[in-house]
């Protein structure tokens, strides 16, 4: 049995790949302002959770999602948590764990293996279980309240301010008709209750992350209902709501990949190809990195960016599983407020190099890898006050 992991970075990597068209959004009437320089803001580690050995519910694996909750805690998803595995799990401001909320199945209050998640504006967890075509929905102290069906082919969900939410549904996709798949959102109001159809600006989205290697184009929705779209090849978006569209821009330059990084990428979309059982593919990878992976919001409507920067080869002595690359970024996030001003560059130190992160009231959440291949939660915060 082919592992959904294995499958899905394949697909991620294949998407990468693909030829695109060019993108579909006329911004020629639209004066692009290009935003103010901020400052390069550092981060340092304020709090670590984590045992390699010991409680297995603070043992972390394969950690897909974290969501920062407004009391300073955190929620974890991780496929292959404790024995029981691929479960959400509650830490609280000090890193104690404090539940694990719902569970895997077909029940009340169950999820499937992929589930999605978001904080509503009142502290509850809505999730979206995919497989399942349904919503659910936990109160802030982890207690099921409700469960609505949902659209087909579910792509992100997103909280609303007056604690309501958005699903976002996609249609068929076909590449050699190179089209732009259809977006639409539907808005739910905070009984669960569908209010609105919103068909999203026309853009590519290849699900919630951006192509491995191509320009590809991600859409996100505010709290307050506008829609944020990008192209990954530049720190740029345009934004649409109901008194009209503005585009903005900051200068941004791309980082190289050298090419023993080459190689290694190379080497590893190869042994992914052996481990699902497809056939070898030839890859040829430009010469300069896409401007960021991905674009996100936050429950304040500010606009996050992770950069992709230049390579960094870990350790030899780090325990890698078949699929992994020796090569990660150093993590560096671009931050606009939610009205589209650039307020800064959050770094950390270089050994800090995973990609998975929570953007919390004042800090981050993120999943750090040690030496050995270990991973921890760890709580950063600015060096200074930002917002």
């Amino acid at each position: 049995m082919r592992s959904p992991l294995i499958l899905l970075l394949v697909a991620l990597l294949l998407a990468g790949c693909a030829d695109r068209a060019a993108d579909p959004r006329t911004t020629a009437a639209t004066p692009v302002v290009v935003t103010g320089t901020g400052d390069t803001i550092p981060m340092r580690e304020t709090l670590r959770v984590g045992v390699l050995d010991g409680d297995p519910n603070y043992q972390f694996d394969r950690v897909l999602w974290l969501l920062a909750r407004r009391d300073g805690g955190v929620l974890v998803y991780d496929m292959a948590s404790n024995t029981q595995g691929k479960l959400i799990r509650q830490y609280d401001a000090q890193g104690r764990f404090v539940r694990v909320i719902g569970g895997r199945g077909e029940g009340p209050g169950e999820y499937d293996d992929f589930p999605q998640g978001t904080l509503l504006a009142d502290g509850s967890l809505l999730i979206v279980s995919q497989g399942q075509q349904r919503i659910m929905r936990f109160d802030s102290a982890g207690k099921f309240t409700g469960s609505w069906p949902g659209p087909t082919a579910i792509v992100d969900v997103a909280p609303a301010t007056d604690s309501g939410w958005y699903v976002a549904s996609v249609s068929a996709h076909y590449p050699q008709e190179e089209k732009p798949r259809a977006i639409t959102y539907f808005r739910y109001d905070r009984l669960g209750q569908l209010v609105d159809t919103i068909p999203a600006p026309a853009a590519y989205r290849d699900g919630p992350f951006a192509g491995a290697f191509g320009p590809t184009a991600m859409i996100i929705v505010l709290p307050d209902g506008r829609f944020v779209s990008s192209r990954t090849d530049s720190i740029a978006f345009q934004m649409d709501g109901p008194t009209g569209s503005a585009s903005y821009a900051r200068p941004s330059d791309r980082a190289r990949y050298n090419e023993e990084e080459k190689q290694a990428i190379v080497a590893q979309f190869a042994a992914l190809n052996r481990m699902s059982g497809m056939k070898p593919q030839p890859m040829q990878l430009p010469d300069l990195k896409q401007a960021f992976s991905y674009m996100v919001s936050d429950p304040d409507g500010r606009i996050l960016f992770l950069r992709r920067t230049a390579g960094i080869r870990i350790a030899d002595t780090t325990n890698l599983r078949p699929e992994e690359s020796r090569w990660r970024g150093m993590l560096e996030i671009d931050v606009f407020d939610s009205s589209a001003t650039y307020r800064g560059r959050l770094v950390t130190p270089r050994d800090v190099v995973n990609r998975l992160y929570a953007f919390g009231k004042g800090h981050l959440w993120l999943m750090h890898e040690g030496e050995s291949g270990e991973q921890y939660l760890v709580r950063w915060e600015p060096a200074r006050e930002v917002w």
